[in-house]
């Protein structure tokens, strides 16, 4: 935090201390998300992937971060309230992943979400070969939310989607992603203004006086 400025206005009897309100800072947390990646991937040729999570309630949130498999061309991604019927889309992104392996998105949102169900949605072009979003290790961050413990899955061109339960299907934990937000440390409400007085009540008397 940038440390507070003090401003001194001399008067006759009495010294006026102005404390000036620092600027807040901010820090960026993980709100829910499945950050660690595990050993394989979710195919996306042709097929449609999608994370959900919950949030509690409402929550400023800057990023989505997504683990996505190189070399395969462009990646389309959505973060949206649903996955059919009337969607309303927040954020969006196309993404260029041109490094084999393990490769870290991040879609930015800077936006407030209100309590609710979010999908975090990726879809690739059917003719590309081999493209992929990693699939986690199955352990969650729920520090505004909940995480749904599988992936959705759909058809790029026929649909609809699918659900694949983690307790059902053993390895299919949600996408490797990350909701990400930010908090502010409080400013003061008011300026503080302190007065002390500096003269005697025979001095101040006295410049009064004279005036």
């Amino acid at each position: 935090m940038r440390i507070s400025q003090t401003t001194f206005a001399f008067v006759p009897g009495v010294v006026f201390l102005f404390a000036v309100a620092a600027t807040p800072t901010e820090a960026s947390s993980i709100l829910v998300g499945a950050p660690n990646v595990g050993s394989s991937f979710y195919g996306m040729a042709g097929v449609d992937i999608a994370a959900e999570f919950t949030l509690s309630g409402s929550e400023y949130v800057t990023t989505v971060d997504v683990v996505l498999l190189g070399g395969a061309g462009l990646y389309d991604f959505a973060l949206q309230n649903s996955l059919t019927g009337s969607i309303t889309t927040f954020a969006s992104a196309v993404f260029t992943v041109p490094t084999s392996g393990q490769n870290t998105e991040a879609m930015t949102v800077d936006a407030t979400l209100t309590g609710g169900t979010y999908y975090v949605v990726g879809s690739k072009n059917p003719a590309d070969t081999f493209p992929g979003w990693w699939v986690s290790d199955g352990t969650y961050v729920t520090n505004a939310g909940s995480v749904a413990n599988g992936e959705w899955s759909s058809n790029s061109l026929t649909g609809p989607w699918s659900f694949t339960s983690a307790t059902v299907q053993s390895g299919y934990y949600a996408p490797a992603f990350t909701v990400n937000g930010s908090t502010a440390t409080p400013e003061p409400s008011s300026l503080l203004l302190l007065s002390i007085g500096l003269l005697g009540m025979a001095g101040v008397a006295g410049w009064r006086k004279a005036v």
